[in-house]
């Protein structure tokens, strides 16, 4: 199965069980800017925690690994749990989206990109940016900013500049903003 048919089916799941969802992380930042090979797939989820049963309900343990506790432990610490396809071995991280203004914004703005004639949500080029820089400022490896550089070069003309610059210094990533932007090295 490839990454994109697993997305699919996730996306479906998440559909059906009415949880919000938007593709993050490396596999995103492909889309939107230059391919590369990633190792697992990214999913943020708006979960209630009413919709906890629902969400572990819907991956079926014939098809996917879950642990309902380590499900219900993320949730509870708003954090993150993953699911393994068992056919594939695609593991998924899912993180619980946070409760910030930045987060909630970038939720919001979600887009559809079609995977094989199924539009699945996905961050927006610019979160896609902002996203990866703030993994760097983590600690992330530079393979991230790398990432963020492509999704600029690639997006160049769509891209919201007020809304990236804003939230650049709201999250106090200017400077690596800046570095990409200017393609210096970090």
């Amino acid at each position: 199965m490839t990454p994109e048919q697993v997305l699919k089916e996730v996306a479906g799941l998440l559909g059906r069980s009415k949880i919000p969802y938007m593709v993050t992380g490396s596999f995103a930042s492909s889309m939107l800017g230059m391919p590369r090979s990633t190792r697992d797939l990214d999913v943020v989820v708006a979960l209630e925690n009413d919709q906890t049963p629902a969400l572990i309900a819907a991956f079926d343990p014939e098809a996917w690994y879950i642990d309902p506790v380590v499900v219900q432990d993320a949730v509870d610490r708003k954090t993150m749990f993953n699911v393994i396809h068992l056919e594939s071995g695609w593991k998924v991280d899912v993180i619980l989206r946070k409760d910030r203004p930045w987060s909630r914004e970038e939720f919001a703005r979600r887009i559809p990109i079609s995977i094989t004639g199924t539009d699945i949500m996905f961050l927006s080029a610019e979160d896609s940016i902002l996203s990866k820089l703030e993994w760097v400022r983590q600690g992330g490896s530079l393979r991230q900013i790398e990432d963020a550089g492509t999704v600029l070069d690639v997006q160049a003309e769509k891209i919201d500049f007020a809304y990236l610059d804003h939230w650049a210094k709201e999250l106090g990533l200017t400077d690596l903003l800046d570095k990409i932007r200017h393609q210096e090295p970090l």
